[in-house]
């Protein structure tokens, strides 16, 4: 695995701050042309901002 810097967490090719492809492509704007999103259920999403919203009230 190349050293590539990821930052993009729902990104299925994310593992521990990298890239687990070879090679990347990026557009003119520097986005990520080969980035494929995880799909997060949205009932389970939205448990998770209510959580993290609780937290950051206190």
């Amino acid at each position: 695995m190349k050293d590539i810097k990821c930052e993009n967490y729902f990104c299925v090719y994310f593992y521990k701050g990298l890239c687990r492809l070879e090679a990347i492509n990026l557009s003119v704007t520097g986005i990520c042309n080969s980035c494929i999103y995880v799909d997060v259920d949205e009932v389970y999403l939205n448990k998770q901002r209510e959580k993290l919203l609780a937290i950051l009230k206190d």
